[in-house]
């Protein structure tokens, strides 16, 4: 056994270790067992577009174990202005209440203390923790007594999922598995085992709407459209936009059509990628909402994205992707659910790095190169027949 093997076993037995203490601790704080049949259900989820879409599967399993129960979602995209649950779950059926706060309202002892009691006056029978991949034995641990101070009668699922030391030998031996399939199985471990890890976000009839009227506006003709999103909450995400560019610039030398999509923060790149592309593309960054957005990938043929939200948006819509990833996370981890997608991500000796920003130009993307992303654009144009030529 080498030295790597070691040190990733050791990351294993002290991950081990961690979250068997929580379940000790969890077990002690509520040593009643799970109600069978609750009136009211807390599930705490917190995270911004790809946390919360991966959580849908989840959601959902939650959902159908209790089809009478009364759901609430707790979460929070952190700080105000961000994307995240409110934008995203307009409508679902799965919850019937849904609570946002923002990082500003916890940031006292009189706010904190405000916020329990208002949380304490619901009276929930149970709390589902879905712990985010990031989060740590202290964040769990803090998750698990608020539940407890604030009266909830059972709570379960706080889990350390991800220890960022001898990552990459971690990356070299451990094997990983998607975070929703992760969700259910942590779902699974408490006692719902109806969980599948596929899911389909639901789109109000009026985004549907929207996404039509822009189509019409800027005369885009469904079944030739590539989606591009150039942009991502890292830098350390981003493939270069001038690739983006000539990916758009082969796919209207098919024939076909190309829509930017992104925020308005992403407006300046999407429209770079316009400039260069020309009249057949059209920058919709900022323009729609992220179920618009949705609606929009919706009529897509295929998707070109970096590692990011829009990314799950494409998945959740059934939209094949192609992705240039980046090597800063654990492989497999945030990959797209589904059968028809593509990722492509360059393992080098500094990955995984956990870095917002790279240190090294975003080396793992530079090398991922325009030839290898048309090649599989063409691998999917070629099973879903868009141009006859193929290539």
């Amino acid at each position: 056994m080498t030295i790597s093997r070691l040190k990733s076993d050791l990351v294993l037995v002290f991950k081990y270790g961690i979250n068997g203490v929580l379940s000790l601790l969890r077990a002690l704080l509520w040593l009643r067992s799970m109600p069978r049949n609750p009136k009211k259900i807390c599930i705490h989820r917190v995270g911004q577009i790809g946390d919360i879409l991966c959580a849908i599967p989840a959601i959902k399993a939650i959902r159908k174990a209790y089809p009478e129960a009364e759901i609430t979602l707790l979460t929070s995209p952190g700080e105000e202005g961000n994307p995240g649950a409110a934008e995203l779950l307009k409508g679902a059926e799965w919850i019937d209440h849904l609570h946002v706060y923002y990082s500003t309202e916890l940031n006292s002892l009189r706010k904190i203390w405000l916020f329990a009691n208002k949380l304490k006056n619901e009276r929930f029978d149970i709390w589902f923790q879905l712990p985010q991949d990031l989060t740590t034995f202290k964040t769990e641990l803090r998750n698990m007594f608020f539940a407890r101070v604030i009266g909830v009668k059972w709570a379960g699922g706080y889990h350390v999922n991800t220890l960022k030391f001898f990552v990459r030998d971690q990356a070299e031996h451990q094997r990983f598995i998607r975070e929703s399939k992760l969700q259910c199985q942590h779902l699974k471990d408490i006692g719902i085992n109806s969980c599948n890890a596929g899911f389909e976000l639901s789109i109000p009839d009026e985004e549907y709407t929207s996404a039509e009227r822009l189509k019409n506006e800027f005369g885009i003709i469904e079944g030739m459209i590539m989606a591009l999103a150039p942009g991502g909450k890292r830098p350390s995400n981003r493939w270069p936009v001038k690739r983006f560019a000539e990916i758009g610039k082969r796919w209207i030398a098919e024939g076909g059509q190309v829509v930017v999509i992104g925020s308005s923060a992403d407006r300046p790149l999407g429209e770079r990628i316009r400039e260069e592309c020309g009249v057949k593309a059209v920058n919709l960054c900022g323009k729609t909402t992220l179920l618009g957005a949705a609606g929009i990938l919706r009529l897509s043929e295929l998707f070109v994205t970096n590692d990011s939200g829009p990314m799950h948006l494409a998945a959740s819509v059934r939209t094949p992707c192609v992705v240039a990833c980046s090597a800063r996370d654990f492989p497999v981890k945030w990959y797209p659910l589904g059968e028809r997608h593509v990722v492509l991500r360059k393992y080098l000796p500094c990955s995984p790095c956990f870095l917002d920003e790279c240190l090294n130009k975003n080396i793992c993307l530079t090398e991922i190169h325009v030839d290898e992303i048309w090649e599989a654009v063409m691998s999917i144009n070629k099973m879903q027949g868009v141009f006859k030529s193929g290539g």
